[in-house]
């Protein structure tokens, strides 16, 4: 009955086929019935530790999903498959019997939630990291009666959170004393169907600890640098509090008004990020990935050959926005452009889409007016610089006379393809005048297919960098002030596939410090279009800013602007920096 039941199927399909019965019908019969007993016994199997293997899982599906759902999928991710330790605990409650492994499963699993919801809170309170800036510079100034107060006011939420918390717990310990089935071996020698999940399950926890940027997420490690971060934090904001003060006495006695110097006045700084000049179609590259800035260059200066004075952003931003030499990054800054403009009168802006401690204590912190838009830091951001143009908007609209408005995009930070919206998907193009250069480049340097993809993500950023530039461009322009001005740098480059089969931030080429320097201005006599050839050190950016301000550094009357037929590169012995490190 059995074999004339396999049959039938294979009959209909042979007679349909070749409309008379198949030769090899015994042969295939036999193949099928023992398909359909391995199959049956497969489902048996399912059905036998189904309930047990998503008891084992649930704990970190839990974890991991509630920070996922919170709004960090990918650090919801990295905590579920560390949680996942857990069940080494479970096994050995499974084969010794003894409830003392499964208490100490359900405290880890307790440490691990008790970790997720405390990084979920602050997403679900305020849709950021705990780790964001804002929230940094709160605890680190936030005394005991505040902190009381605090909790005080939270007190409902930390109710329905300990609720959660226990209710789970419970429900933990009910499903591995009462529906567990401790009977049913985890794996069976004569059933390798069985082993599959417990080497994935074992494969993604080892994996997971032993990958140090995803370790670093586990409870124990990210407390630990978590106060620490909070400790360094106080400690940064005294010193950058001096340095500000030293500024602040620098400017007085030593800044003073050009004959030129307006009363109304707005200045725009753009400092974009890991844009490097070799991938501007105003600076030869062949792909158009800056029709904006290109169709408006007669009105630009465009220094395509400038340098920045560090390959990585916190030495970059200090050296454009202080005197800190290039290459020299241990050098403690006496003077800053933002304190030249304040003591001039300007009120200061400091509009920023990156999250970073640092620079945001440093330079946000001593600005007028700090707005921080990204709640995420680097890579794990996806935040938009568009979303800056409220911001912008702004700032442009307040009735100071006199502003400088400080825009620090995120620019072409990796990871690339988060850095623009769909319809900046623009390469690779089916234009070959376009694409064949690139790809003979590329070709040249044996770029691996994943370089190649990098590039045309990067180059999709840079052209959304150029949409971004074009529109507080175009505000700036409409603003009604006497004297406006811009400045569009960014603050180091990125190699990407130009000299070596590599994509990121890279202090040993080139492409890592070569970027674009954009000025404009509407009363200052300014060369028109792209300049392919004439170096530039962009660490004199706060000596041209000023400058361009109308004001002067008594201590530097040898001052030189860019634009300056007799400039000159100022000579570094460290100049190249990638080949002097």
């Amino acid at each position: 009955m059995c074999r004339r039941a396999a049959d039938a199927p294979l009959q209909n399909l042979c007679r349909y086929l070749w409309g008379k019965p198949c030769p090899y019908q015994a042969k295939f019969s036999i193949i099928y019935q023992k398909c359909s007993l391995k199959n049956k016994g497969f489902t048996q199997m399912n059905k036998k530790y189904f309930i047990n293997y998503l008891i084992l899982l649930l704990p970190s599906i839990i974890i991991g999903g509630l920070l996922a759902y919170s709004g960090d999928v990918t650090d919801g991710l990295k905590i579920g498959f560390l949680s996942l330790l857990g069940n080494a605990f479970i096994a050995l409650f499974h084969k010794k019997r003894s409830k003392i492994y499964l208490v100490l499963a359900i405290l880890w699993y307790a440490l691990f939630l008790l970790h997720s919801m405390t990084l979920s809170a602050t997403w679900l309170l305020y849709n950021s990291k705990i780790n964001a800036y804002f929230i940094v510079q709160s605890i680190a100034n936030t005394s005991l009666n505040e902190a009381t107060e605090y909790f005080t006011h939270s007190l409902p939420y930390l109710g329905v959170a300990s609720a959660i918390f226990v209710g789970l717990g419970m429900l933990s310990y009910f499903l591995f004393t009462k529906i567990y089935n401790r009977d049913c071996p985890l794996v069976q020698k004569n059933q390798k169907s069985t082993w599959i999940l417990p080497i994935i399950i074992g494969l993604l926890c080892v994996t997971a600890w032993a990958i140090k940027p995803i370790r670093a997420v586990s409870p124990p490690i990210f407390w630990r640098n978590y106060v620490k971060s909070i400790q360094q934090f106080k400690a940064q904001l005294v010193e950058h509090k001096n340095w500000q003060h030293n500024w602040t006495q620098y400017a007085q006695p030593n800044i003073s008004k050009l004959p030129n110097f307006q009363e109304k006045q707005t200045i725009i700084l753009i400092i974009s990020e890991s844009l490097t000049s070799y991938n501007l179609h105003s600076c030869g590259y062949p792909r158009h990935t800056n029709p904006n800035m290109f169709a408006v260059q007669n009105e630009l200066t465009i220094f395509c050959n400038a340098y920045s004075g560090y390959p990585s952003t916190l030495g970059a931003v200090k050296s454009i926005l202080t005197d800190v030499p290039a290459a020299q990054p241990e050098y403690v800054p006496t003077k800053s452009i933002l304190a030249d403009a304040k003591s001039a009168g300007f009120k200061t802006f400091w509009l920023s889409n990156q999250d970073d401690s640092y620079i945001a204590s440093l330079f946000g912190a001593f600005t007028d007016q700090a707005i921080y838009n990204n709640k995420r830091s680097g890579r794990s951001s996806f935040a938009k610089d568009e979303e800056l143009f409220p911001l912008v908007k702004n700032a442009l609209a307040d009735n100071a006379p006199k502003k400088l408005i400080v825009v620090h995009l995120i620019g072409s930070h990796p990871n690339y393809s988060a850095r623009y919206t769909d319809k900046f998907k623009l390469f690779p193009t089916q234009d070959n005048a376009q694409e064949q250069p690139v790809q003979a480049q590329l070709a040249q340097i044996n770029a691996s297919s994943w370089t190649k993809n990098l590039r045309d993500e990067y180059d999709n950023s840079v052209a959304y960098q150029d949409w971004v530039f074009n529109n507080i461009f175009t505000m700036l322009k409409q603003d009604k002030a006497e004297s406006r001005g811009l400045i569009f740098l960014s603050d180091h480059g990125n190699e990407v596939g130009h000299v070596k089969d590599f994509a990121g931030h890279s202090p040993t080429t080139q492409a890592g410090y070569r970027i674009p320097v954009v000025l404009w201005h509407n009363q200052l006599a300014l060369p028109k279009g792209a300049n392919q050839d004439k170096a530039i050190d962009a660490t004199q950016l706060d000596d041209n800013l000023r400058f361009m301000i109308g004001l002067q550094d008594k201590t530097n009357t040898a001052f030189v602007p860019w634009w300056a037929d007799n400039y000159q590169f100022p000579s570094n012995a460290k100049f190249p920096y990638w080949e002097n490190l």
